[in-house]
C-alpha cells in the first residue's frame, strides 16, 4: 500500500507527457472524472475529488511512504514495455522518476504483443507496466473492464489482479442503480476505494481531435469512436 503511494506521489505526470509528446492532461484518479459527467454536476464532482487522495507530485510525501512501506530503502523490480511507439521512453522517465526514492526498474523491452499476451495471461502472473485504456462510451463503468474478479480470466483485463469483494459489489451495484443519483453514490465509493488501495495510478488523458474538409458533412457527430462507425457517417457535401 505504502509503496504505491510513493509511486503515485513520485511520477511527476508533467514529465510523463512531455515524453508522449504533449497534448495529454494530468489524471490523479483511475477513471477520467469527466466519465462522472453524466450522472453529476460538476461542483458535485469536484467535492468527491476533494474528499479523496489524489497524490499530485511530491517528492516528499513519496518519501514518507516509502519509510512507512516493507521497503524503506527501495528495492529493485522489472517492468515490461512493448517494442515500438513511445512506451519505452515513458518507462525511462518513470523510472528515472521512481530511482530518486529508491525504486530501481530494469525495463525488460518485448514484442508488443508479447507483452499484450502477459498482461491478459494467468491471474497472479501479470507483470508491472504502463499500459492504456480506451473510453468507449461516456459512462463511468467504461474503465470497470480492469477491474474485479470477472475480468481476471485469461484474456480480459484486469493487468493488476485486483478483485476485493467489496470492489465486486460496487460494480455491480453501479451497473443496478437506475437514478444518476444513485450511480453517482456508487460511484463515488468506488473512487474513495481505488484511490485508497491504488491498483492503479493514473498518468494522463489524451487529447484526440477529428478534422473533416469542408468538402465533407458528418453526419450524427459522436465523438465516441471506438465503438461508432464513423466514416460511414461521411458524406460529399451538397
Amino acid at each position: 500500500m505504502h509503496v504505491r503511494r510513493a509511486v503515485a506521489y513520485a511520477l511527476n505526470r508533467t514529465d510523463i507527457i512531455a515524453a508522449a509528446g504533449g497534448y495529454a492532461a494530468p489524471i490523479y484518479t483511475f477513471t477520467p472524472p469527466s466519465l462522472l459527467n453524466s450522472i453529476a454536476s460538476q461542483s458535485q464532482i469536484n467535492a468527491l475529488l476533494n474528499s479523496i487522495p489524489l497524490y499530485q507530485y511530491n517528492l516528499t510525501k513519496a518519501h514518507q511512504e516509502m519509510a512507512q512501506s516493507a521497503y524503506p530503502h527501495g528495492f529493485s523490480a522489472t517492468i515490461v514495455s512493448p517494442s515500438g511507439g513511445n512506451t519505452t521512453a515513458l518507462n525511462e522517465v518513470a523510472a528515472a522518476e521512481l530511482a530518486k526514492i529508491g525504486i530501481k526498474l530494469t525495463i525488460k523491452q518485448m514484442d508488443a504483443n508479447a507483452v499484450g499476451a502477459l498482461e491478459v495471461g494467468p491471474d497472479g502472473q501479470r507483470p508491472t507496466g504502463m499500459s492504456g485504456g480506451f473510453c468507449f462510451q461516456p459512462d463511468p463503468n467504461t474503465f470497470s473492464d480492469f477491474l474485479g474478479s470477472s475480468n481476471l480470466a485469461p484474456g480480459l483485463y484486469n493487468e493488476a489482479d485486483y478483485a476485493p469483494p467489496a470492489v465486486d459489489t460496487l460494480l455491480a451495484q453501479g451497473l443496478a442503480a437506475s437514478s444518476p443519483a444513485q450511480r453517482f453514490a456508487v460511484y463515488s465509493k468506488l473512487f474513495a476505494r481505488l484511490q485508497a488501495d491504488l491498483p492503479y495510478v493514473g498518468l494522463y488523458v489524451t487529447d484526440d481531435d477529428v478534422a473533416v474538409s469542408s468538402k465533407f458533412r458528418y453526419l450524427n457527430f459522436n465523438p465516441w469512436l471506438r465503438d461508432n462507425p464513423y466514416l460511414l457517417n461521411i458524406r460529399t457535401a451538397a
